[in-house]
């Protein structure tokens, strides 16, 4: 009895000794091959929001996932480590410096027993920088007094953001929306006005001609023989455009210094003025005349002629084909000053056209 009773303790040690070391067992399994499912909080560190292309050469890189208060070693395009704290969240925002092309990057966790790096690659396109020369556009008259041999002109664009502007070699401050201002000094006959915008990798430049003109006085002899003509009868009208605009009026030496005016090239003219005088004795209404020049369609949407006793007509929605006219009229037809007196009622009175933005594209003096 007691050998069988000795059998059984003996099967329940053995038993029980099997248990054990199928526990121990179980829990090597789990800690070697299931730590993730005991340690749901782990984390790894990760990159989020990285561009695969950009055209900006400093971009921020960042990431989360590492210890809170570690570091994360950062290695661009094989080069020396930098070494970025995390913060108490464990994340960090590099900014990378790029070359143009291809740049690794490899990001190394310290907090972390893993050896291999979280690597991204990003293409670095360089652009050049946008630039446009607003004002003054290529090939416009500046208009100075006579015997003036020079003239101070503005010069204004627009080009992005963080770029340096020279003008004529000399770098000026561009304001934070990428437009620039700056005055020069022109001398007469063709100046040129040489603009480069660059942004540290490429350049963009543009070149425009000015002309700086005197402006033309009017020859006493002539007019002399107009108000003879006049007395005479004879009171037809001749003009010219801004090419050959004279100033009839007396120079006071008291008086400020004119500005210059500046006319912008336009292939709409002001092509005649008929005037009160002429327009009465042939029995027609006053009128100015524009001609399209050119070989398109121009849209004078907005466009204005105007005197200089600020009598002012503005276009509406209008097309003028190539080679085609229209009149304003001063008190009849289509289009009209609606004026109930002259408004080309004096010799040597100029008229002015002016486009949609305000710019003076023709004078004409009959």
């Amino acid at each position: 009895m007691d050998e069988l009773d000795n059998l059984v303790i003996e099967d329940k040690k053995k038993k029980h000794t099997g248990r054990k070391i199928l526990l121990l067992l179980l829990l090597l399994i789990i800690i070697f091959f299931g730590y993730k499912f005991l340690a749901p909080n782990q984390k790894t560190f990760a990159l989020s929001g990285v561009p695969q292309t950009v055209y900006t050469k400093m971009q921020d890189i960042s990431g989360c996932g590492a210890a809170p208060y570690s570091k994360i070693k950062v290695v661009l395009n094989g080069g020396n480590p930098i070494f970025v704290d995390t913060n108490e969240k464990g994340c960090i925002t590099y900014s990378a410096e790029l070359v143009e092309g291809t740049n690794k990057i490899d990001f190394f966790d310290l907090s972390s027993n893993k050896s291999d790096p979280v690597s991204v690659q990003i293409e670095y396109i360089v652009k050049p920088p946008s630039l446009e020369i607003t004002d003054p556009v290529p090939n416009a008259e500046v208009k100075v007094a006579t015997g003036k041999k020079d003239q101070e002109v503005t010069v204004k664009g627009k080009t992005d953001s963080g770029v340096n502007i020279f003008v004529n070699e000399d770098k000026i401050a561009v304001n934070d929306d990428g437009t620039f201002e700056t005055k020069i000094q022109l001398s007469l006959g063709e100046d040129k006005i040489k603009v480069v915008a660059d942004n540290g990798d490429k350049t963009t430049e543009q070149e425009i001609t000015v002309k700086l003109v005197e402006e033309t006085k009017a020859n006493n002899n002539s007019s002399s023989q107009n108000n003879t003509n006049n007395s005479n009868g004879n009171s037809n009208s001749s003009g010219s455009n801004n090419n050959t605009n004279n100033n009839q009026q007396p120079t006071d030496q008291n008086q400020p210094e004119p500005q210059p005016v500046i006319i912008y090239p336009s292939k709409v003219i002001i092509s005649y003025i008929l005037y009160n005088a002429d327009a009465q004795k042939a029995g027609y209404s006053e009128y100015v005349e524009l001609k399209n020049t050119g070989d398109v369609d121009k849209d004078i949407t907005g466009w204005t002629i105007s005197d200089s006793d600020g009598n002012s007509f503005t276009f509406p929605s209008y097309i003028l084909a190539p080679g085609s006219t229209v009149r304003v009229t001063t008190n009849s037809g289509r289009f009209l000053f609606n004026s109930t007196t002259p408004v080309w009622d004096r010799i040597g009175e100029a008229g002015y056209l002016k486009d949609a933005s305000g710019k003076l594209v023709d004078v004409y003096s009959y």
